[in-house]
């Protein structure tokens, strides 16, 4: 599909929404790939709340072979990730086969080439990114409960398999509500 198509696809759905349920709907989509933003509202809440939130940090184009090759090399105890990214893509650590890794590098370029460096494309450019290493992570997975206004959303459990995050058991919960639900007003 070219931009042009993407534009009126989603300009489609966004007229098909106001008739019809649908879930994810294409903006909710883009907006649940969006780990960058993500980590910005998540970093918020924890300063309100007087907690931590571990840092990331962004990685420049021109800086992305020296960062993977010091993660392969173990030189840096870090994870390198993609925005607009999900289910467990694009996500390099020091466990990571090297060849399978550097492939999926190469990919993104070639997309980014292909989809995010043409003019006037109304989509976010995915970015790569640092954080933090959190060895437990690799052992126990992490828990995600999501709420909207108070309310429960959904909860996910993911559990990386021997030591891959781009291999993982993902345990869904039993209720999900689509986030079309809180809304109130007519669109």
């Amino acid at each position: 599909m070219d931009l042009d198509q993407a534009v009126q696809y989603l300009e489609g759905m966004r007229v098909l929404l106001k008739k019809e349920a649908l879930w994810p709907s294409p903006e909710e989509s883009l907006l649940s790939s969006q780990k960058l933003e993500t980590h910005r509202i998540l970093g918020a809440c924890a300063a309100a709340l007087d907690f931590q939130h571990p840092l990331i940090a962004l990685v420049e184009d021109h800086d992305l072979d020296a960062v993977f090759q010091s993660i392969m090399d173990k030189m840096r105890d870090a994870v390198l990730k993609r925005d607009y990214s999900g289910w467990s893509r694009h996500i390099i650590t020091p466990h990571s086969n090297f060849e399978e890794a550097e492939q999926m590098i190469y990919e993104c370029r070639a997309q980014l080439e292909t989809h995010w460096d043409i003019p006037e494309n109304p989509f976010p450019r995915p970015e790569w990114y640092l954080q933090p290493y959190l060895p437990h992570l690799m052992h126990l997975g992490e828990f995600r409960a999501f709420f909207v206004g108070g309310v429960y959303y959904y909860a996910v459990a993911t559990t990386p398999e021997n030591y891959d995050p781009g291999l993982t058991a993902n345990t869904a919960a039993t209720f999900k509500r689509p986030l079309s639900a809180f809304l109130w007003v007519d669109q």
